[in-house]
């Protein structure tokens, strides 16, 4: 079911799941309440950010992680006002980028049908669905890993080199997000030594495409070199907050633990029974903000990721 608009190519069934996926979001985004991440963070961290010559305050990144989804806030209210769906409007628009994003990907590489299977799975789970109706770093951190994939994924099926360092500045724009975004790197030199690609690391462009990854994040490298990670602090406008920086991600490494938190958002409430069946304590819940899947497609979706 596709149709031909201005020379574009357009799944009808895509465009549904897109359209009713933006309605929803926009529901929410309109009528929710503000949760911590909020309005203890990225909306106060906008509202500080200044771009007047005389009072330029550009922060770099926030309490813990980068400061680009406070831009994204700053860009918002600019655009659609200060309500909390203006605030909230550019990360629901992002949100339907990481779903045409999975669209594609799968499309590229199994077809039709499976690309609308995967784009209404990511589009309707409850955890993404509210979660990218809100201003978090969730929203613009999934749409630069999904766009990355995406741009690996193109590279290996085209060989176009312009997908391959794509890949590489795209994996720093998600390092300004969350730093663990580094480790798609790592795994995308693992899909090259399958036999069929490994004659590309033998050639110098995927350690260009490295180095693209550098140049992308090297502002945030030289803030963490010139920057005392004992006293840097991030002004919130009324409060201040101590920065964590990479010595301060790389002290937290050096045992092994399990947390259930990530299992949370695959089904809370199979995963706190099971917690208090095995442990006999109750599991207490600090992201009940965050709405989980419910138990066939968490139990789906988590099956996939095994």
């Amino acid at each position: 079911m596709k149709v031909t608009v201005a020379g574009w190519r357009i799944d009808l069934i895509a465009a549904a799941i897109v359209l009713v996926a933006l309605a929803l979001r926009v529901h929410v985004a309109s009528s929710a309440r503000y949760i911590h991440d909020e309005d203890n963070n990225y909306i106060p961290l906008a509202k500080v950010i200044s771009f007047e010559p005389g009072n330029l305050n550009l922060p770099m990144r926030a309490e813990n992680h980068g400061a680009y989804p406070a831009y994204l806030v700053k860009a918002s209210g600019a655009l659609f006002g200060t309500s909390p769906l203006g605030y909230r409007l550019l990360h629901v628009l992002v949100s339907l980028g990481t779903i045409l994003f999975v669209f594609l990907l799968a499309r590229d590489w199994y077809g039709d049908v499976a690309a609308r299977w995967a784009a209404a799975l990511i589009a309707f789970n409850e955890y993404y669905l509210t979660t990218s109706a809100r201003v978090t770093a969730h929203v613009p951190h999934l749409f630069f890993v999904s766009a990355t994939v995406w741009a690996f994924g193109s590279f290996l099926r085209t060989r176009r080199l312009a997908y391959l360092y794509a890949t590489g500045a795209l994996v720093g724009f998600a390092f300004y997000i969350k730093e663990h975004s580094v480790l798609m790197l790592p795994a995308f030199f693992l899909t090259l030594l399958l036999p069929s690609y490994r004659h590309w690391l033998r050639s110098p462009h995927p350690y260009l495409a490295c180095l693209a990854f550098v140049v992308v994040v090297s502002p945030d490298i030289y803030w963490n070199l010139t920057t005392d990670w004992e006293t840097a602090t991030v002004d919130y406008g009324d409060q201040e907050a101590l920065q964590a920086t990479y010595t301060n991600h790389l002290r937290r490494i050096g045992g092994v633990g399990f947390s259930p938190y990530p299992l949370m958002y695959y089904g809370r409430t199979a995963v706190r029974w099971t917690y208090q069946q095995i442990t006999g304590s109750e599991l207490h819940d600090e992201t009940a903000e965050y709405q989980a899947m419910n138990p066939v497609l968490g139990a789906l979706l988590l099956t996939a990721v095994f």
